[in-house]
Protein backbone atom coordinates (compact mmCIF):
# COMPACT_ATOMS: atom_id res chain seq x y z
CA UNK A 1 0.00 0.00 0.00
CA UNK A 2 1.51 3.44 -1.15
CA UNK A 3 -0.58 5.27 1.32
CA UNK A 4 -2.70 5.10 4.33
CA UNK A 5 -6.36 6.05 3.65
CA UNK A 6 -8.18 4.45 6.71
CA UNK A 7 -8.15 2.86 9.87
CA UNK A 8 -6.21 -0.85 9.57
CA UNK A 9 -3.74 0.13 7.05
CA UNK A 10 0.00 1.04 7.15
CA UNK A 11 2.64 1.73 4.11
CA UNK A 12 6.18 1.61 4.55
CA UNK A 13 8.26 3.74 2.10
CA UNK A 14 12.60 3.70 2.61
CA UNK A 15 12.88 4.97 6.26
CA UNK A 16 9.32 5.86 6.84
CA UNK A 17 6.53 3.83 8.22
CA UNK A 18 2.89 4.96 7.95
CA UNK A 19 -0.04 3.74 10.19
CA UNK A 20 -3.64 3.92 11.32
CA UNK A 21 -4.36 1.76 14.08
CA UNK A 22 -7.53 0.65 14.67
CA UNK A 23 -7.66 2.44 18.33
CA UNK A 24 -6.66 5.63 17.48
CA UNK A 25 -8.27 8.80 15.91
CA UNK A 26 -5.06 9.90 13.80
CA UNK A 27 -2.56 7.72 11.85
CA UNK A 28 0.91 8.29 13.03
CA UNK A 29 4.00 8.06 10.97
CA UNK A 30 7.78 6.72 12.69
CA UNK A 31 10.73 7.83 11.11
CA UNK A 32 13.53 5.70 11.22
CA UNK A 33 17.39 5.76 10.85
CA UNK A 34 18.69 2.22 10.74
CA UNK A 35 17.37 0.78 13.49
CA UNK A 36 16.28 3.45 15.31
CA UNK A 37 13.30 5.48 15.50
CA UNK A 38 13.96 8.89 14.78
CA UNK A 39 10.78 10.33 15.47
CA UNK A 40 7.11 9.49 16.22
CA UNK A 41 4.31 12.02 14.83
CA UNK A 42 1.04 12.37 13.80
CA UNK A 43 -0.34 13.04 10.62
CA UNK A 44 -2.64 14.45 8.34
CA UNK A 45 -4.68 12.22 6.09
CA UNK A 46 -6.28 14.25 3.86
CA UNK A 47 -2.33 15.86 3.09
CA UNK A 48 -0.38 13.26 3.92
CA UNK A 49 1.73 15.45 6.24
CA UNK A 50 3.29 15.39 9.45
Amino acid sequence: MEIVEKKGEFSSRGGIVDFFPVTSENPLRLELFGDQIESIRYFNLNTQRS
